[in-house]
Formats: C-alpha cells, structure tokens, sequence
C-alpha cells in the first residue's frame, strides 16, 4: 500500500504599510511530499520442522498465517508464544514459527467444525 501526502508550508515575510498597499509582500509556500510503502510479504503453505514440544515433526505456520486461520489478533498469538501456550520454533534467519497441532488445540479455527 503506497500513501502519498502533502504537506504546505507558508511564510509571509512581515512588511511595513507601505509595501502592503503597494503590494509588494513577499510569500513563499513551500511543498514538502511524503509517501509511505507497507510490504507485507505472504508465505504461501506451510513448514514441516521438528516441533521440541511434540517430539514430532509437524507443521509450521507463521504468525501471520495463524492470524488468517484462527481469526484472533496478532498480539493474542504472541501472548500465547509467550506463556508458552502453543509450541514454536526461531529459525536460524530469527523468525518465528508456530506448531500447528498445538495452535489447533488452543484454538477454535473458525469454519472448520470444532467451534
């Protein structure tokens, strides 16, 4: 997503009553542009890794994917990374991983039955 704004500055240089009426009052409008680009990259499947927490091998989702499957907010998923509710991996590039097994069990996914 790419916004684009704009931003006007004005200055009036401060002129005797003379120059006003004569007309002779300097302005200056400045334009300052500003655009802002939102990447969001998507991952298209799932891993198969070795889950420590399962002692199998399972697959992965991404938190933004486990977002789009469970439907609750990003933050509630990296609440339960964090208390250790679900079971994750960090890859080697730092990345997070999430065991979908066990985000199944913690969570009802919407339109799969189980709610």
């Amino acid at each position: 997503m790419l916004s684009t704004d704009a931003v006007i500055l004005r200055a009036t240089v401060e002129a005797s009553k003379e120059q006003k009426q004569m007309g002779n009052v300097k302005q200056t409008q400045i334009r300052i542009n500003t655009s802002e680009l939102i990447l969001i990259k998507k991952m298209n499947g799932t891993a198969i890794a070795d889950c420590p927490q399962c002692g199998a091998r399972v697959e992965m989702v991404t938190p933004e994917q486990a977002v789009t499957m469970t439907k609750i907010r990003s933050r509630a998923i990296y609440a339960m990374v964090e208390r250790d509710q679900i079971h994750f991996i960090e890859t080697n590039q730092g990345f997070l991983l999430i065991c979908l097994n066990s985000l199944q069990k913690q969570v009802r996914f919407p339109g799969s039955g189980n709610d």
